[in-house]
Protein backbone atom coordinates (compact mmCIF):
# COMPACT_ATOMS: atom_id res chain seq x y z
CA UNK A 1 0.00 0.00 0.00
CA UNK A 2 1.00 3.52 -0.64
CA UNK A 3 2.55 5.79 2.68
CA UNK A 4 -0.36 7.79 4.40
CA UNK A 5 -0.67 11.24 2.98
CA UNK A 6 -0.16 10.03 -0.84
CA UNK A 7 -3.05 10.47 -3.17
CA UNK A 8 -2.11 7.94 -5.32
CA UNK A 9 -4.96 5.53 -5.83
CA UNK A 10 -3.94 2.52 -3.21
CA UNK A 11 -7.40 0.14 -3.70
CA UNK A 12 -9.66 -0.37 -6.79
CA UNK A 13 -12.87 -1.52 -6.33
CA UNK A 14 -15.03 -3.17 -9.45
CA UNK A 15 -18.58 -3.00 -8.62
CA UNK A 16 -21.78 -5.64 -10.06
CA UNK A 17 -24.77 -4.61 -9.47
CA UNK A 18 -28.88 -4.95 -11.07
CA UNK A 19 -28.77 -1.10 -12.20
CA UNK A 20 -32.69 -1.71 -11.67
CA UNK A 21 -31.98 -2.18 -8.21
CA UNK A 22 -30.47 0.53 -7.29
CA UNK A 23 -32.84 2.63 -9.13
CA UNK A 24 -36.29 1.29 -7.96
CA UNK A 25 -36.53 -1.00 -4.40
CA UNK A 26 -33.27 0.17 -2.96
CA UNK A 27 -33.72 4.38 -3.95
CA UNK A 28 -29.70 4.71 -4.78
CA UNK A 29 -28.57 2.79 -1.82
CA UNK A 30 -25.49 1.27 -4.52
CA UNK A 31 -24.13 5.16 -5.02
CA UNK A 32 -24.90 6.33 -1.27
CA UNK A 33 -22.86 2.71 -0.28
CA UNK A 34 -19.98 4.30 -3.10
CA UNK A 35 -19.71 7.52 -1.86
CA UNK A 36 -19.39 6.74 1.53
CA UNK A 37 -16.71 4.21 1.18
CA UNK A 38 -14.95 6.40 -0.97
CA UNK A 39 -15.38 9.55 1.78
CA UNK A 40 -14.74 7.01 4.90
CA UNK A 41 -11.73 5.40 3.38
CA UNK A 42 -10.00 8.76 2.47
CA UNK A 43 -10.62 9.96 5.63
CA UNK A 44 -9.62 6.93 7.83
CA UNK A 45 -5.97 6.26 5.18
CA UNK A 46 -5.19 9.60 3.81
CA UNK A 47 -5.32 7.44 0.35
CA UNK A 48 -7.91 7.62 -2.45
CA UNK A 49 -10.47 4.65 -3.15
CA UNK A 50 -11.51 4.09 -6.53
CA UNK A 51 -14.80 2.48 -7.64
CA UNK A 52 -15.88 1.66 -10.45
CA UNK A 53 -19.46 1.27 -10.45
CA UNK A 54 -20.95 1.58 -14.36
CA UNK A 55 -20.08 -0.79 -17.15
CA UNK A 56 -18.49 2.47 -19.26
CA UNK A 57 -16.03 2.66 -15.88
CA UNK A 58 -15.20 -1.33 -15.77
CA UNK A 59 -12.72 -1.16 -18.74
CA UNK A 60 -12.98 -4.93 -19.65
CA UNK A 61 -12.41 -3.87 -23.12
CA UNK A 62 -12.72 -6.64 -25.67
CA UNK A 63 -10.42 -8.80 -24.12
CA UNK A 64 -12.78 -9.73 -20.62
CA UNK A 65 -10.79 -12.45 -19.40
CA UNK A 66 -7.45 -10.66 -20.09
CA UNK A 67 -8.52 -7.19 -17.92
CA UNK A 68 -10.24 -9.52 -15.27
CA UNK A 69 -7.03 -11.62 -14.67
CA UNK A 70 -4.87 -8.11 -14.29
CA UNK A 71 -7.25 -6.71 -12.10
CA UNK A 72 -6.95 -9.77 -9.61
CA UNK A 73 -3.16 -10.00 -9.90
CA UNK A 74 -2.88 -6.25 -9.16
CA UNK A 75 -5.26 -7.08 -5.67
CA UNK A 76 -8.62 -5.06 -6.93
CA UNK A 77 -11.44 -6.04 -5.37
CA UNK A 78 -14.54 -7.32 -6.51
CA UNK A 79 -17.79 -6.12 -4.65
CA UNK A 80 -21.22 -7.72 -6.06
CA UNK A 81 -24.57 -6.14 -4.53
CA UNK A 82 -26.47 -9.25 -4.23
CA UNK A 83 -30.85 -9.20 -4.39
CA UNK A 84 -32.34 -12.43 -5.98
CA UNK A 85 -32.13 -10.25 -9.12
CA UNK A 86 -28.59 -10.44 -9.56
CA UNK A 87 -28.37 -14.00 -9.78
CA UNK A 88 -30.77 -13.96 -12.91
CA UNK A 89 -28.34 -11.50 -14.58
CA UNK A 90 -26.25 -13.44 -17.27
CA UNK A 91 -23.65 -10.81 -17.21
CA UNK A 92 -23.67 -10.55 -13.64
CA UNK A 93 -22.71 -14.14 -13.36
CA UNK A 94 -20.36 -13.89 -15.93
CA UNK A 95 -18.24 -11.30 -13.91
CA UNK A 96 -18.41 -12.82 -10.92
CA UNK A 97 -17.87 -16.49 -12.07
CA UNK A 98 -14.82 -14.62 -13.88
CA UNK A 99 -13.38 -12.84 -10.86
CA UNK A 100 -13.90 -16.11 -8.15
CA UNK A 101 -12.03 -18.66 -10.60
CA UNK A 102 -9.13 -16.04 -11.43
CA UNK A 103 -8.74 -15.29 -7.37
CA UNK A 104 -9.27 -18.54 -6.06
CA UNK A 105 -6.67 -19.81 -8.73
CA UNK A 106 -4.30 -17.21 -7.01
CA UNK A 107 -5.13 -18.29 -3.41
CA UNK A 108 -7.46 -14.62 -3.18
CA UNK A 109 -10.64 -15.18 -2.95
CA UNK A 110 -10.67 -12.29 0.05
CA UNK A 111 -10.64 -10.25 -3.04
CA UNK A 112 -14.48 -11.14 -3.49
CA UNK A 113 -16.24 -8.88 -1.68
CA UNK A 114 -20.18 -9.79 -1.83
CA UNK A 115 -22.74 -7.21 -0.34
CA UNK A 116 -25.78 -8.91 0.29
CA UNK A 117 -28.87 -6.18 0.25
CA UNK A 118 -31.97 -8.32 0.18
CA UNK A 119 -32.19 -12.40 -0.36
CA UNK A 120 -30.35 -13.11 2.70
CA UNK A 121 -31.96 -16.50 3.07
CA UNK A 122 -30.66 -17.38 -0.49
CA UNK A 123 -27.29 -17.63 1.28
CA UNK A 124 -26.50 -21.13 2.09
CA UNK A 125 -23.79 -23.49 1.58
CA UNK A 126 -26.65 -26.07 0.67
CA UNK A 127 -28.59 -23.58 -1.35
CA UNK A 128 -30.03 -23.68 -5.16
CA UNK A 129 -27.63 -21.42 -6.48
CA UNK A 130 -24.51 -22.18 -7.35
CA UNK A 131 -23.22 -18.39 -7.13
CA UNK A 132 -25.17 -18.17 -3.59
CA UNK A 133 -22.97 -21.41 -2.52
CA UNK A 134 -20.28 -20.10 -3.04
CA UNK A 135 -20.94 -16.53 -1.30
CA UNK A 136 -21.76 -18.66 2.18
CA UNK A 137 -18.32 -20.27 1.95
CA UNK A 138 -16.57 -16.73 1.24
CA UNK A 139 -16.25 -13.43 3.24
CA UNK A 140 -19.50 -10.87 2.58
CA UNK A 141 -21.66 -7.97 3.78
CA UNK A 142 -25.42 -8.63 4.95
CA UNK A 143 -26.10 -4.86 4.19
CA UNK A 144 -30.30 -5.72 4.57
CA UNK A 145 -30.51 -4.19 7.90
CA UNK A 146 -28.09 -0.70 7.32
CA UNK A 147 -30.34 -0.03 4.28
CA UNK A 148 -33.35 -0.24 6.09
CA UNK A 149 -31.88 2.05 8.91
CA UNK A 150 -30.84 4.30 6.28
CA UNK A 151 -28.11 6.17 4.87
CA UNK A 152 -27.79 8.64 7.22
CA UNK A 153 -28.13 6.25 10.16
CA UNK A 154 -25.70 5.18 12.86
CA UNK A 155 -26.09 1.52 11.93
CA UNK A 156 -24.93 2.70 8.12
CA UNK A 157 -22.40 4.61 9.58
CA UNK A 158 -21.08 1.41 11.71
CA UNK A 159 -21.12 -0.87 8.77
CA UNK A 160 -19.72 1.71 6.45
CA UNK A 161 -16.62 2.06 9.33
CA UNK A 162 -16.26 -1.95 9.82
CA UNK A 163 -16.35 -2.44 6.19
CA UNK A 164 -13.27 -0.24 5.48
CA UNK A 165 -11.44 -1.93 8.43
CA UNK A 166 -11.91 -5.20 6.73
CA UNK A 167 -11.05 -4.04 2.89
CA UNK A 168 -7.55 -3.02 4.34
CA UNK A 169 -6.92 -6.13 6.31
CA UNK A 170 -7.49 -7.98 3.17
CA UNK A 171 -5.70 -5.75 0.79
CA UNK A 172 -2.67 -6.54 2.68
CA UNK A 173 -3.13 -10.17 3.27
CA UNK A 174 -4.44 -10.22 -0.49
CA UNK A 175 -0.94 -8.36 -1.73
CA UNK A 176 1.73 -10.27 0.89
CA UNK A 177 -0.33 -13.81 -0.99
CA UNK A 178 0.06 -12.76 -4.63
CA UNK A 179 3.86 -11.12 -3.97
CA UNK A 180 4.77 -14.84 -2.04
CA UNK A 181 3.22 -16.28 -5.73
CA UNK A 182 5.45 -13.94 -7.84
CA UNK A 183 8.30 -15.04 -5.61
CA UNK A 184 7.57 -18.54 -6.23
CA UNK A 185 6.93 -18.40 -9.65
CA UNK A 186 10.52 -16.48 -10.08
CA UNK A 187 12.36 -19.51 -7.84
CA UNK A 188 10.23 -22.22 -10.03
CA UNK A 189 11.59 -20.52 -13.16
CA UNK A 190 15.13 -20.39 -12.15
CA UNK A 191 15.35 -24.22 -10.34
CA UNK A 192 16.90 -27.04 -12.38
CA UNK A 193 13.33 -28.80 -13.95
CA UNK A 194 14.24 -32.05 -12.51
CA UNK A 195 14.42 -30.32 -9.01
CA UNK A 196 11.32 -31.44 -6.28
CA UNK A 197 13.08 -29.86 -3.83
CA UNK A 198 13.57 -26.29 -5.67
CA UNK A 199 10.25 -25.18 -3.36
CA UNK A 200 8.51 -23.57 -6.46
CA UNK A 201 5.60 -25.15 -8.67
CA UNK A 202 6.17 -28.77 -9.72
CA UNK A 203 9.04 -30.21 -11.61
CA UNK A 204 8.42 -30.80 -15.78
CA UNK A 205 7.25 -34.28 -15.14
CA UNK A 206 4.93 -34.17 -12.30
CA UNK A 207 3.29 -30.46 -13.82
CA UNK A 208 2.64 -32.84 -16.86
CA UNK A 209 0.88 -35.20 -15.26
CA UNK A 210 -1.36 -32.75 -13.18
CA UNK A 211 -1.82 -31.08 -16.73
CA UNK A 212 -3.10 -34.61 -17.92
CA UNK A 213 -5.22 -35.29 -15.05
CA UNK A 214 -6.99 -32.48 -14.95
CA UNK A 215 -7.90 -32.68 -18.85
CA UNK A 216 -9.01 -35.60 -18.53
CA UNK A 217 -11.36 -34.29 -16.25
CA UNK A 218 -12.29 -32.43 -18.84
CA UNK A 219 -13.20 -34.30 -21.27
CA UNK A 220 -15.48 -36.74 -18.58
CA UNK A 221 -16.76 -33.34 -17.75
CA UNK A 222 -17.69 -32.53 -21.35
CA UNK A 223 -19.76 -36.05 -21.71
CA UNK A 224 -21.56 -35.53 -17.98
CA UNK A 225 -22.50 -32.16 -19.22
CA UNK A 226 -23.86 -33.49 -22.42
CA UNK A 227 -25.47 -36.25 -20.76
CA UNK A 228 -27.00 -33.72 -18.34
CA UNK A 229 -28.31 -31.38 -21.49
CA UNK A 230 -29.73 -34.64 -23.41
CA UNK A 231 -31.61 -35.68 -19.86
CA UNK A 232 -33.13 -31.89 -19.80
CA UNK A 233 -34.14 -32.02 -22.95
CA UNK A 234 -35.80 -34.79 -22.75
CA UNK A 235 -37.47 -33.82 -19.65
CA UNK A 236 -38.91 -30.85 -20.81
CA UNK A 237 -40.04 -32.45 -23.84
CA UNK A 238 -41.73 -34.84 -21.86
CA UNK A 239 -43.24 -31.68 -19.83
CA UNK A 240 -44.16 -29.89 -22.88
CA UNK A 241 -46.61 -32.39 -24.20
CA UNK A 242 -48.01 -33.16 -20.46
CA UNK A 243 -48.81 -29.45 -20.26
CA UNK A 244 -50.53 -29.76 -23.45
CA UNK A 245 -52.86 -32.44 -22.02
CA UNK A 246 -53.96 -30.05 -19.34
CA UNK A 247 -57.59 -29.20 -19.86
CA UNK A 248 -58.52 -25.55 -19.82
CA UNK A 249 -61.91 -25.80 -17.42
CA UNK A 250 -60.66 -24.99 -14.06
CA UNK A 251 -62.41 -28.39 -11.79
CA UNK A 252 -60.34 -30.84 -14.24
CA UNK A 253 -57.39 -28.51 -14.83
CA UNK A 254 -56.76 -28.41 -10.73
CA UNK A 255 -56.50 -32.00 -10.87
CA UNK A 256 -53.99 -32.80 -13.95
CA UNK A 257 -51.90 -29.77 -12.63
CA UNK A 258 -51.46 -32.18 -9.35
CA UNK A 259 -51.12 -35.10 -11.26
CA UNK A 260 -48.18 -33.45 -13.32
CA UNK A 261 -46.66 -32.21 -10.21
CA UNK A 262 -46.21 -35.20 -8.25
CA UNK A 263 -45.42 -36.80 -11.96
CA UNK A 264 -42.64 -34.22 -12.80
CA UNK A 265 -41.76 -32.72 -9.70
CA UNK A 266 -39.48 -35.56 -8.61
CA UNK A 267 -37.88 -35.70 -11.87
CA UNK A 268 -37.11 -32.32 -11.98
CA UNK A 269 -35.59 -31.93 -8.43
CA UNK A 270 -33.27 -35.26 -8.85
CA UNK A 271 -32.05 -33.54 -12.42
CA UNK A 272 -31.94 -30.33 -11.19
CA UNK A 273 -29.46 -31.48 -7.97
CA UNK A 274 -27.25 -33.29 -10.90
CA UNK A 275 -26.84 -29.81 -12.60
CA UNK A 276 -26.22 -27.94 -9.60
CA UNK A 277 -23.42 -31.02 -8.43
CA UNK A 278 -21.87 -30.70 -12.20
CA UNK A 279 -21.81 -27.07 -11.75
CA UNK A 280 -19.65 -27.11 -8.28
CA UNK A 281 -17.27 -29.67 -10.54
CA UNK A 282 -17.17 -27.49 -13.29
CA UNK A 283 -15.65 -24.36 -11.27
CA UNK A 284 -13.10 -26.60 -9.58
CA UNK A 285 -11.89 -27.53 -12.99
CA UNK A 286 -12.26 -23.85 -14.32
CA UNK A 287 -9.85 -22.58 -11.57
CA UNK A 288 -7.13 -25.44 -12.22
CA UNK A 289 -7.16 -24.86 -15.50
CA UNK A 290 -6.85 -21.27 -15.36
CA UNK A 291 -3.93 -21.57 -12.98
CA UNK A 292 -2.28 -24.17 -15.73
CA UNK A 293 -2.99 -22.22 -18.39
CA UNK A 294 -1.62 -19.03 -17.07
CA UNK A 295 1.64 -20.41 -16.30
CA UNK A 296 1.76 -22.03 -19.21
CA UNK A 297 1.10 -18.13 -20.93
CA UNK A 298 3.42 -16.91 -18.79
CA UNK A 299 6.62 -19.30 -19.50
CA UNK A 300 5.82 -19.50 -23.28
CA UNK A 301 5.28 -23.57 -23.49
CA UNK A 302 2.43 -25.72 -24.84
CA UNK A 303 0.75 -28.01 -22.67
CA UNK A 304 -1.43 -30.89 -22.77
CA UNK A 305 -1.39 -33.99 -25.55
CA UNK A 306 -3.00 -32.86 -28.97
CA UNK A 307 -4.70 -36.37 -28.10
CA UNK A 308 -6.29 -34.58 -25.16
CA UNK A 309 -6.92 -31.45 -27.03
CA UNK A 310 -8.76 -33.27 -29.85
CA UNK A 311 -10.63 -34.93 -27.30
CA UNK A 312 -11.57 -31.87 -25.90
CA UNK A 313 -12.28 -29.94 -29.22
CA UNK A 314 -14.64 -32.73 -29.69
CA UNK A 315 -16.32 -32.92 -26.64
CA UNK A 316 -16.64 -29.04 -26.36
CA UNK A 317 -18.46 -29.58 -29.71
CA UNK A 318 -20.94 -32.20 -28.34
CA UNK A 319 -21.97 -29.73 -25.57
CA UNK A 320 -22.67 -27.32 -28.02
CA UNK A 321 -25.15 -29.87 -29.88
CA UNK A 322 -26.93 -30.75 -26.70
CA UNK A 323 -27.06 -26.99 -25.73
CA UNK A 324 -28.41 -26.33 -28.97
CA UNK A 325 -31.49 -28.66 -28.53
CA UNK A 326 -32.24 -26.93 -25.39
CA UNK A 327 -33.88 -24.42 -27.51
CA UNK A 328 -36.65 -25.79 -28.89
CA UNK A 329 -37.97 -27.17 -25.90
CA UNK A 330 -37.50 -24.20 -23.12
CA UNK A 331 -40.52 -23.09 -24.00
CA UNK A 332 -41.97 -25.60 -21.38
CA UNK A 333 -40.40 -23.79 -18.99
CA UNK A 334 -42.16 -20.53 -19.65
CA UNK A 335 -45.22 -22.00 -19.05
CA UNK A 336 -45.03 -23.81 -15.87
CA UNK A 337 -46.66 -20.78 -14.26
CA UNK A 338 -50.21 -21.06 -12.52
CA UNK A 339 -51.29 -22.83 -9.39
CA UNK A 340 -50.25 -26.20 -8.15
CA UNK A 341 -46.83 -25.96 -11.00
CA UNK A 342 -44.43 -24.14 -8.53
CA UNK A 343 -43.00 -27.93 -7.35
CA UNK A 344 -41.84 -27.92 -11.11
CA UNK A 345 -40.95 -24.48 -11.96
CA UNK A 346 -38.77 -23.84 -9.31
CA UNK A 347 -36.34 -26.80 -9.67
CA UNK A 348 -36.88 -26.75 -13.47
CA UNK A 349 -35.69 -22.67 -13.26
CA UNK A 350 -32.89 -23.87 -11.49
CA UNK A 351 -31.82 -26.46 -13.83
CA UNK A 352 -31.89 -24.23 -16.75
CA UNK A 353 -29.72 -21.53 -14.83
CA UNK A 354 -27.27 -24.52 -14.09
CA UNK A 355 -27.25 -25.39 -18.05
CA UNK A 356 -26.69 -22.08 -18.81
CA UNK A 357 -23.85 -21.88 -15.89
CA UNK A 358 -21.93 -24.03 -17.47
CA UNK A 359 -22.21 -23.35 -21.04
CA UNK A 360 -20.40 -19.99 -20.13
CA UNK A 361 -17.75 -21.86 -17.83
CA UNK A 362 -17.12 -24.62 -20.52
CA UNK A 363 -16.99 -22.05 -23.35
CA UNK A 364 -14.39 -20.57 -22.31
CA UNK A 365 -12.45 -23.46 -21.44
CA UNK A 366 -11.55 -24.57 -25.31
CA UNK A 367 -10.14 -20.78 -25.88
CA UNK A 368 -7.61 -21.32 -23.89
CA UNK A 369 -6.59 -24.71 -24.94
Amino acid sequence: MNAPGTDAPSTRIFCSYRRADDADLFNGVVRNLVRDLRSYYKADTGQTLEIFLDRDELRWGDDFESAISQAVQDAAFFMPIITANYFESEWCRKEFYGFYSKAQSLGVAELILPVVLAGSHLISSSGSDSIARIIATIQHFDWSDPWQQGADSAAWRTAITRMVQRIRELQDSAEARLTANLLSDSTADSADPTDHQAGGRPAEGARDRETGQVLSEVVVSFADVSKLASDAVALLAAMDEGLRQIPSDSANSRLERARFSADFGPKAVALDRRAADAVGQALDIDVRLRRMYSEASANGRSWGSEDLKREIRQGSQAVGSAMDDLVPVSSAANRLRGPGLKTVSIPVSRLIQSLRDLSLLIDRWETWL
